[in-house]
This record gives structure tokens, sequence and C-alpha cells, in this order.
């Protein structure tokens, strides 16, 4: 599997705009840290929930991302993703979450 995709943050609290996260991992989980839970990548904010979306790759290198069910929800290019039903990411799409207080591009 070739894990050449990465978000880049487009503005984020504790993020500089440009910031790269690289998806390595077959299963991404996107979060805010707890003291029972630390999702992969993590968000402290209070829009955020514990595990919020989770970004997969499939054997033939398509990513797909899925809303698990977070209180505030996800948005792919400004829609809202229904929760726990994958949607396929494209090159630069945008990804918002945290009542669109983070916002990053996907890059394939």
């Amino acid at each position: 599997m070739d894990f050449s995709s990465f978000l880049i943050i487009e503005h984020a609290p504790e993020h500089d705009a440009g910031d790269i996260i690289s998806l390595t991992k077959t299963n991404t989980v996107f979060g805010r840290e707890s003291l029972q839970w630390k999702p992969d990548i993590a968000f402290n904010n209070v829009y955020v929930s514990r595990k919020h979306f989770i970004i997969n790759v499939d054997s033939k290198n398509h990513y797909y991302i899925e809303d698990l069910t977070s209180k505030h929800g996800t948005a792919l290019n400004g829609i809202r993703l229904k929760p726990n039903q994958p949607k396929k990411l494209n090159n630069n799409d945008t990804i918002s979450f945290a009542k669109d207080l983070v916002v990053m591009t996907f890059s394939l």
C-alpha cells in the first residue's frame, strides 16, 4: 500500500496553517484526547468528540472518511457527513469539523 497521502491544515487551534498530517496507517482516528482515550490525531477542543472521524485506506489506495457519530459533525466540501457512512476522498477535498474551527485539505 502506498501511504503518500496527507492532510494540510488550513486553520486549527494549536496548529499552524500549512502543517502536514501524514496518513501512514490503514485506519487513522481523529478526535479529542482524554485520560481513557488517545486518538491517532488529537485536536483538543470542546467541539471535537473523543472519536470524531476516521480516515481509512483500502487495498486499491482509495481513501475514505467516516464520521463516528460525533456530536458536532464532520463536513466534506461543506456538506455534513451522515454518521457511519464512508465517503471517498478526492484530491483537494476540504474536511472541516469543530464548528469549522478546524479546516484541512486532503492531498492524494
